[in-house]
């Protein structure tokens, strides 16, 4: 029931499947699921370039952004199958980027209209799940427009306004030219102008679990989402210990505090582009978990891998909450808690231990030397 998936990364992997036909299948799948490593290699890259540009001043956080990534075991082992999750990925963080740098005015116009719009085309025939970066550049067009108001006049205004619906146009008709006719396959293919695939898709699985109502089921979509995006392996039925889940719920729960104080105390003074360009991370986000919550009124799928379009938003929203937190007596006050907590839980003398020993370094960190924990 997969058939109706974009075609690119399975013709990418075609030739590498037939030069690879010669070895034993156990082989040959090590092989193909390197190439998606290799994808998964440039997603790092990506989203350093991508924290670089919102953080040029701040190489510690660009480093810090992509190790976030890295050491998700989730998404590491999604980065090592055989499916075209990393490639659309990849295209979504390339998106980001360009309009990033579009917002900067860091590309010359037509370069940027047949970038963007080639890495549209691209993501038009990988997955779906691209298709939402269309609202990324437009949310990049609409920054610019915004930031420039200052010292024009209503024609000026008006003018720019166009210009940039211009841009946008040309990247919407590169994109159309280079994947558009993947549309007109499918409405020839599945018929009653389907091209997306959706309802044949919606035949094709009868019998999947629908979704019910009711906060029995929030809960589960909650709790299990969380637990997939973390570790959950296999086709969802290999979790890992209850302990590492409380100990990630403990590490959420901090970030989620350092980045509420991020947003009081610190992006008020970030330069408007840093502010728009987050703003736009914050979109691909809303964009791709809408995605996800419209998927599941329907179908029973809380699978975290579902959020990984927007990975670097989610890294940099931690990482930007850690960072924040790190300075403040607050992180000794939430590891403490969250060690008492983990101990109730019955997490074990080994976690237990290890996170008083945590919360005592932390808190001879600030007694002996307040600046050494200041955030970069």
């Amino acid at each position: 029931y997969e058939n109706h998936q974009p075609p690119l990364y399975y013709a990418l992997m075609a030739p590498l499947f037939k030069a690879s036909a010669g070895l034993p299948v156990p082989q040959q799948v090590v092989v193909l699921r390197l190439a998606s490593v290799l994808l998964g290699a440039l997603v790092l890259l990506a989203a350093h370039a991508i924290a670089r540009t919102l953080f040029p001043a701040n190489p510690l956080t660009a480093l810090a952004v992509p190790a976030f990534l890295a050491v998700i075991p989730m998404h590491t082992a999604m980065s090592a199958a055989i499916n075209n999750d990393t490639l659309s990925e990849l295209l979504l963080a390339i998106i980001l980027l360009l309009s990033l740098l579009r917002l900067q005015d860091r590309l010359p116009a037509r370069r940027y209209v047949l970038l963007a719009g080639l890495v549209y085309g691209l993501g038009l025939l990988t997955k779906i799940t691209v298709y939402v970066g269309a609202g990324v550049y437009a949310g990049a067009e609409l920054g610019r427009w915004w930031l420039a108001r200052g010292g024009r006049s209503a024609a000026q205004d008006r003018y720019a306004l166009l210009n940039g619906l211009v841009s946008l146009s040309g990247v919407g008709a590169v994109g159309l030219a280079l994947g558009g006719w993947w549309f007109v396959r499918n409405a020839v293919v599945y018929g009653n102008l389907d091209i997306l695939a959706r309802q044949r898709h919606d035949l094709v699985v009868v019998g999947q679990p629908r979704t019910v109502w009711g906060l029995d089921a929030l809960q589960h979509f909650v709790i299990t989402t969380f637990h997939s995006f973390w570790a959950q392996f296999g086709w969802m039925g290999i979790p890992v210990d209850q302990r590492i889940y409380h100990a990630l719920a403990v590490l959420t729960v901090m970030a989620g505090a350092g980045l509420g104080l991020y947003l009081v105390h610190r992006f008020p003074g970030l330069v408007p582009a840093q502010k728009w360009g987050l703003g736009l991370a914050a979109l691909l986000f809303v964009f791709i978990f809408g995605g996800m919550a419209q998927y599941n009124l329907d179908y029973i799928q809380p699978q975290g891998r579902y959020l990984f379009p927007a990975v670097v938003a989610v890294a940099l929203a931690f990482v930007l909450g850690l960072e924040e937190l790190a300075g403040r007596a607050l992180c000794t006050l939430l590891l403490a808690g969250g060690v008492a907590w983990l101990a109730l839980q019955g997490a074990g003398r080994v976690v237990t231990g290890l996170g008083v020993s945590v919360v005592l370094f932390l808190a001879g960190v600030r007694w002996r030397a307040p600046r050494a924990a200041a955030p970069v």
